[in-house]
């Protein structure tokens, strides 16, 4: 299996304005659940994603490869905070992950952390991205 050609890199997602994740945008439409030193954790408001959270950096960068070290250092009291709010849907485990770029699933060009609540005996119950690596190696699916 080949790779695919990339079309020319198109970052007109990069550059939605105002940022709906800055908070001196005004644009943010949901009140920080928790906030930090150099994060900010937020709620989905999107319905089926109630069960996992945000961590969003203050200062407006596209990718955690942009952090610099005092930002790395923080990211654990954000990460803490956001495991002890969604403590409350009593998760199995988390799925916590970055997409970085467009091809990689950024959507939004303010760099961002997900922390997915996982539960036992749900569709994708074992399907991290484990399940995403082995897609994309080739390789076949664990099996249960």
């Amino acid at each position: 299996m080949g790779r695919r050609p990339h079309p020319p890199l198109q970052r007109a997602f990069l550059l939605t304005a105002p940022c709906p994740f800055c908070l001196e945008t005004g644009a943010l439409k949901d009140t920080p659940l928790f906030r930090g030193e150099a994060f900010y954790v937020l709620g989905h408001l999107i319905e089926r994603r109630k069960i996992s959270v945000m961590i969003v950096p203050y200062r407006h960068i596209e990718t955690p490869f942009d952090f610099t070290v005092e930002e790395w250092a923080g990211i654990k009291e954000a990460m803490d905070s956001a495991k002890t709010h969604l403590a409350q849907y009593g998760p199995a485990g988390y799925t916590v992950g970055w997409n970085v770029g467009r091809v990689g699933g950024q959507t939004v060009s303010h760099v961002h952390l997900h922390v997915v609540c996982r539960f036992y005996g749900e569709p994708a119950d074992g399907d991290g991205i484990d399940a995403l690596l082995r897609e994309a190696n080739g390789i076949a699916p664990r099996k249960s």
